[in-house]
């Protein structure tokens, strides 16, 4: 009975950590898309961004994903049978994804405000500045 527990645990363990690996990937490949959308229009707000995505990132992978993985680990070192063990049909508790979500969802949304803003003031910027070549070339 305690054996077949413990196998329960870290299968949803396992497959939790991995939930959390894919969701945060995915985060950080929209910020990363973000950036190079910024880079491509030779905006210059894209070093800040790319601070703040990264600043925002780390902790949410430290908070959620990172115990997980070490504790996976912990128990793979235990038992290593268990690494080949698949997690599929698997059911995750609900206060588990709530924790993925409530960690990820904020920063989704903090990735899109950022780049919204940094897009739109570095087109206000590049404006500014075509504006002010065409003034310099009529001067001259």
């Amino acid at each position: 009975m305690e054996q077949n527990e413990q196998l329960r645990e870290y299968l949803i363990i396992k497959k939790e950590a991995y939930s959390w690996l894919l969701w945060w990937g995915l985060t950080y490949l929209i910020g990363l898309v973000g950036v190079f959308v910024l880079v491509y229009n030779q905006l210059p707000s894209y070093n800040r961004y790319f601070s703040i995505l990264t600043v925002i990132m780390l902790p949410i992978w430290f908070v959620g994903a990172f115990p997980l993985f070490t504790s996976k680990n912990q128990i793979e070192k235990e038992q290593p049978e268990l690494k080949k063990t698949k997690t599929t049909g698997t059911k995750v508790p609900m206060s588990m994804r709530q924790k993925r979500y409530i960690s990820l969802f904020p920063a989704l949304l903090v990735i899109i405000f950022v780049f919204v803003q940094s897009y739109q003031s570095g087109m206000a910027e590049k404006k500014k500045r075509e504006a002010y070549e065409i003034i310099q070339q009529y001067r001259n």
